[in-house]
């Protein structure tokens, strides 16, 4: 039903924790593919030595190329297994909560047939800085409709990220888009500054100001993201302990 995508760089501690909460925690059927950023610090050995068969697809890129190419790569496998309807894409400081996957794919099926929102992407994260548009309770769990969700775990359908397409690999100025990016305005990278305005529900003021990806950008995909709160933690809150360098709002 779901396909797992998770990017990864010099965090196997991260990493492994992870991996193992999506084996233990995910009830639904799945697969499970890891991008692999050129790691220098023993990734793939400590991958193959904790979850050698256990059906891992792994995707080693031998020189570093950033965020945006690991996600695309793993979106073009995942899309060439051919028999699973939904994308995941998880970042590899996060950790998910039992039966976080059934949740968010059941309530996003069940109010498909009666909410007033078209919905796009969704989430088990709660960023508090992207503001909730909508609050409501569908059987009864309480979901937020936002115009945006920060790009540590997404999922939607394949026919949603056809409308996206690939993300973008340089910026408007020509500088490499996610490596490492252009910084936010604190200095910090992340948070928006390079993958998630690619990747979001909605074209608003805002949240993606028409032009700003350039020129010849004419997205408008016209939908709202839904954020279940309380499926997915984060465990590198610091910046100091993030790839990207921006400090994790949420605290476990």
């Amino acid at each position: 039903m779901v396909n797992i995508g998770i990017t990864t760089y010099n965090r196997k501690e991260f990493l492994c924790r992870c991996v193992e909460s999506i084996l233990r925690n995910t009830n639904v059927p799945y697969k499970l593919f890891i991008y692999d950023d050129a790691s220098t610090d023993g990734t793939i050995e400590r991958l193959k030595e904790e979850f050698s068969g256990r059906g891992i697809k792994l995707i080693k890129n031998n020189v570093r190329a950033g965020i945006v190419p690991g996600f695309n790569k793993l979106w073009e496998v995942s899309e060439a297994s051919n028999d699973y309807k939904y994308f995941c894409y998880i970042q590899d400081d996060t950790v998910v909560e039992p039966g976080w996957l059934k949740t968010l794919v059941g309530i996003y099926e069940t109010q498909m047939f009666y909410s007033d929102y078209v919905v796009g992407l969704f989430s088990g994260h709660h960023a508090p800085e992207h503001p909730i548009e909508v609050e409501k309770e569908i059987t009864g769990v309480k979901v937020y409709f936002k115009k945006s969700v920060r790009a540590t775990n997404m999922i939607a359908p394949y026919d949603f990220w056809h409308k996206i397409g690939k993300v973008p690999l340089t910026n408007p100025d020509g500088s490499e888009r996610g490596f490492p990016g252009p910084a936010n305005p604190d200095g910090s990278r992340g948070k928006g500054s390079n993958i998630d305005v690619y990747i979001t529900g909605h074209q608003s003021k805002g949240v993606f100001v028409p032009g700003a990806a350039g020129a010849n950008c004419t997205w408008n995909l016209g939908t709202y993201c839904m954020v279940i709160p309380g499926l997915v933690k984060h465990l590198a809150l610091s910046k100091e302990a993030s790839t990207w360098g921006n400090a994790n709002k949420e605290e476990i």
